[in-house]
């Protein structure tokens, strides 16, 4: 064996696999697809490239002062613009900048400016998404990145040793920030672990609630197939969020009984497949109208209780209630937290890990 084999063999031991890819690419133009991203589960066809997860994250390197970055996104109308926005950060996850989708559909491209000298690297972190349809999603996918001068490539991030899948809506998505990728509670959550090795992905996308995604045995199975996926290989905590359920209260209106089953079918589906999992449940979290009924003569209340009477019947699931999280005056409408919210419920949540 010689020294880079020793070498190769080394960094393959344990959780982590060190990237092998050359630091100086020749390339101009990279094309990503979605299995050059990180933490996404999903790889969903359209017309002229591949929808992902809410903050799938590309890594790069380059020593271009410049990067014209095409994309797609159908999620950017009046409604969504700072929704759809990508992130770019350096090295050291410092902020760097930002894509800013307009406020039209078709395939687009915008220019970033970078600065620094030779080789440096940065991670694209991809928006929020909302929904297309009762168990479907839209949102911002960058299909080329090209070096107006100098070259680009394209660099693996490597699994974490403890990994989660946050299952939730519009709040998981990080509605209501200034910036959902940037600011939304997932991507807080992702800077705070980060040092400790963990990292997170998101099933979820605004407007989604539980008897739409996950209304059949199938779309359970499917969900709990995604979260086993994004598990294999883990050699820590492996962790499903649940923090869906408010919009079977007020978008889509559910029985509260039926969504705690179909909540619970998955969690038994996941964990039936590695008995390792934890699934955390955080109940919906405070609504100015919380305690007006709703078309079916149900409360929020009724949505939580439900939710916590399943996860206290299982020793895999641990429940915790959201009303509280997020103080009243965080809001930047009657249920999406403002950026300080977003903060609350990743602060929160890091504090019951």
């Amino acid at each position: 064996m010689n020294f880079f084999q020793i070498i190769a063999s080394i960094n393959s031991i344990g959780s982590t696999v060190i990237p092998t890819e050359p630091t100086n690419p020749t390339a101009q133009i990279i094309n990503p697809v979605s299995s050059d991203f990180a933490y996404t589960l999903y790889d969903r066809e359209d017309i002229g490239f591949n929808r992902r997860s809410a903050f799938a994250v590309l890594k790069i390197t380059t020593d271009a002062n410049s990067l014209n970055v095409s994309y797609y996104s159908p999620l950017a109308d009046a409604n969504y613009t700072l929704d759809a926005i990508v992130s770019v950060y350096d090295d050291l996850w410092n902020y760097v900048g930002s894509i800013n989708p307009d406020n039209a559909t078709g395939k687009f491209t915008k220019s970033i400016d970078l600065s620094g000298v030779d080789f440096r690297t940065y991670y694209f972190v991809e928006a929020g998404n909302t929904h297309n349809g009762t168990n479907d999603f839209k949102g911002t996918s960058i299909t080329k990145i090209e070096a107006a001068t100098g070259t680009i490539g394209m660099l693996t991030i490597p699994k974490s040793t403890n990994r989660i899948v946050a299952i939730g809506d519009s709040i998981s998505v990080g509605d209501g920030s200034t910036q959902n990728s940037k600011y939304g509670w997932e991507i807080r959550l992702r800077d705070a672990l980060r040092v400790n090795d963990w990292s997170i992905t998101s099933e979820g996308w605004g407007a989604a609630y539980t008897l739409g995604m996950f209304s059949t045995a199938t779309r359970q199975q499917e969900g709990a197939d995604r979260a086993i996926a994004e598990f294999t290989g883990a050699t820590g905590r492996k962790v499903i969020i649940w923090v869906l359920g408010t919009n079977d209260f007020g978008y889509i209106v559910g029985d509260p009984t039926a969504v705690g089953i179909a909540s619970a079918s998955l969690w038994d589906k996941a964990y039936a497949q590695d008995n390792e999992i934890e699934v955390i449940v955080l109940t919906p979290i405070y609504r100015t109208n919380q305690d007006t009924l709703n078309s079916g003569g149900w409360v929020l209340n009724d949505y939580r209780s439900a939710l916590t009477n399943e996860a206290n019947s299982r020793a895999f699931v641990r429940v915790y209630d959201g009303e509280p999280v997020v103080s009243v005056g965080n809001y930047t409408d009657n249920v999406h937290p403002n950026n300080t919210g977003h903060q609350q419920i990743s602060d929160y949540i890091q504090s019951i890990l």
